[in-house]
């Protein structure tokens, strides 16, 4: 019985260590202002056209859903692309759907607020799409 146990035990954590590392996240940003964090992450490569970008919102340690979330692209051309969202997926992520049309250096703002004319905070960052 004692062995059953080691076995199952043994098979759980490697099957649950073999599921964490075929999730690759790619962190374009990590930013914490007071006790707010701010993570963009991506889960595949950068590639011309379609991207999903998702972002994390956690108070302390907490990821918070509901928040009012938005999304401002800043193209290499000057042109600024807006998204909003306020669902989370399976992940507690807010998932943006962002068409990179160029290579080059790409600026973006999110602003959040927790409650409708509520306190809005702000994450700025770039990355580079080459």
């Amino acid at each position: 019985m004692k062995n059953l146990l080691r076995i199952l035990l043994v098979s759980g954590i490697l099957l649950s260590g073999t599921t964490s590392l075929n999730a690759k996240e790619i962190y374009l940003s990590h930013q914490t202002t007071k006790d707010y964090r701010v993570l963009v992450k991506v889960y595949d490569e950068l590639k011309l056209g379609d991207n999903e970008f998702n972002v994390k919102i956690l108070y302390k340690t907490k990821s918070l859903d509901g928040v009012n979330v938005n999304l401002k692209v800043y193209k290499p051309n000057g042109e600024v692309v807006e998204y909003n969202s306020n669902k989370v997926n399976d992940k507690k992520n807010y998932s943006f759907n962002v068409t990179l049309s160029e290579k080059g250096e790409y600026g973006y703002v999110i602003t959040y607020n927790i409650m409708t004319g509520g306190v809005t905070r702000t994450s700025k960052g770039s990355f580079a799409f080459n």
